[in-house]
């Protein structure tokens, strides 16, 4: 498994795009994403790949890393001007814009499954990791499961979830 940061913000959008439906789930560049939250404005990120191909920071704050305390050198000020590069008519007041940035760690698995269940060799240790950014749609899922599957004195797998998602000495191998 391996580990790299990626970053949100919140956006106050301008009022002539507030509420009206313009902005509710796209791709804006390079994998830059918007999700409009009914109420509290949008939610913009961006991964990586988004961070490496506009040169937004060097490699060694990005890869690798486990602190999600940082953001990366050049991602608050891209936060600042995407929206308005990408959409005509964007044109901020004071209170609007980019409000909140914050950075986190995103998990991926060569195979590009989460790896979910008790880890082989290893007595007593649980795991539900590698979730190549989508923990926030799997997880809810998957530790429900893995949490059945700790209370069961045999440990057996939860059908709920996908077998691919189990942890196995052949898919550590294979990674």
């Amino acid at each position: 498994i391996t580990t790299n940061r990626g970053h949100c913000c919140h956006v106050t959008p301008p009022t002539n795009f507030s509420g009206s439906g313009a902005i509710e789930m796209s791709v804006v560049w390079g994998g830059t994403y918007l999700r409009d939250v009914a109420g509290a404005g949008i939610v913009m990120g961006c991964g990586p790949q988004t961070i490496r191909e506009y040169k937004l920071a060097p490699p060694e704050e990005v890869y690798d890393v486990e602190d999600d305390s940082i953001l990366t050198t050049g991602i608050q000020g891209y936060f600042e001007r995407i929206l308005s590069q990408t959409y005509r008519g964007w044109e901020e007041v004071p209170g609007e814009g980019t409000r909140r940035v914050w950075s986190g760690i995103i998990g991926y698995s060569r195979d590009k499954l989460p790896f979910v269940g008790p880890v082989p060799g290893s007595e007593g240790l649980f795991a539900a990791v590698a979730f190549h950014g989508h923990g926030m749609s799997r997880i809810l899922c998957c530790t429900r499961a893995l949490a059945k599957q700790m209370m069961d004195p045999q440990h057996q797998w939860d059908e709920r979830l996908p077998r691919t998602f189990e942890i196995s000495s052949e898919r550590i191998k294979r990674a």
